[in-house]
């Protein structure tokens, strides 16, 4: 891992941690950098399993995001196993956050309900402007209530809900 790089000992702007089989102590100990890190633009975390263990990695990152990292404005967790607890963590943090521009979160395991949650942070996030839930277990119903309060929200531009995996109620 890019510990030197995470914590900002070595400023970089961009680091790509995808593909590493990242699981959630490593996503522990990546939040707890990142929350310090003033000078990380894009962090990319995909295709990796942040998402095991009730999405603790992803809670600690959530957390990393309500520190409001100042210069973080893109964070990939697409193809990580994230659900519902990862999902509302997020939801919780990003109204403390002013700096995030672009959060991808497709190809996970986000229900419905979660998504609504996740929906209701950004609705109260000013600086947001692309939130990618594409390929999640977002039901129909759950599709037009995140668009519809989306709609509302303050700056979000691009949502992408596409290609949803269609939950059996």
């Amino acid at each position: 891992m890019q510990v030197r790089e995470l914590s900002g000992a070595n400023v970089v702007s961009k680091i790509s941690l995808s593909h590493r089989w990242l699981g959630p102590l490593d996503g522990m100990v990546i939040g707890t950098l990142v929350a310090q890190n003033s000078s990380l633009v894009e962090l990319d975390l995909s295709n990796n399993m942040l998402g095991q263990r009730r999405d603790v990695a992803v809670v600690a990152i959530s957390d990393a995001l309500r520190a409001n990292p100042p210069a973080l404005r893109s964070i990939n967790l697409a193809k990580n196993y994230i659900s519902t607890d990862g999902a509302r963590a997020l939801g919780r943090a990003l109204p403390h956050n002013f700096a995030l521009r672009v959060l991808n979160l497709a190809n996970n395991e986000i229900d419905g309900p979660s998504a609504v949650e996740l929906c209701d942070g950004v609705m109260h996030n000013k600086g947001l402007s692309s939130l990618i839930l594409s390929a999640n277990e977002i039901d129909d119903a759950s599709v037009a209530q995140v668009g519809a309060a989306l709609q509302r929200g303050p700056v979000l531009r691009t949502i992408d809900m596409s290609g949803q995996h269609k939950s059996q109620a």
